[in-house]
């Protein structure tokens, strides 16, 4: 199932295609709470209403669209899966300030080489 696959395959993000903040912090170990599985949801089944192939039967984009709107919510409402998700942002944010850090430090070394 979803707890198995390998978060840095999916060519989405789950919080972005359901239109959720990514969280702030990272919390390991812990179940998804129970007001973010209802935002997850809620979400969810609007836009499955959307863009539900019952409602566009011959369009392979809203197709395609509703099956990663399914995926989303079953990744975000899946301890194990939205974890592994989370984790990938923490260690993706983590990297943007280190390389942010280093653009500054080089900023600064150009600089005192100007003056």
């Amino acid at each position: 199932g979803i707890e198995g696959e390998d978060p840095a395959s999916w060519d989405f993000c789950p919080y972005l295609i359901l239109g959720l903040d990514r969280p702030l912090a990272f919390e390991r170990d812990k179940e998804v709470p129970a007001d973010f599985k209802v935002q997850v949801l809620s979400s969810y089944r609007k836009l499955a209403l959307k863009f539900h192939p019952d409602r566009f039967p011959n369009d392979e984009a809203k197709l395609a669209t509703f099956l990663k709107i399914k995926k989303a919510s079953q990744i975000l409402t899946n301890r194990v899966a939205k974890q592994k998700y989370d984790l990938i942002l923490e260690k993706q944010a983590h990297k943007a300030e280190r390389v942010a850090g280093h653009g500054e430090e080089r900023q600064r070394f150009v600089n005192d080489l100007l003056q």
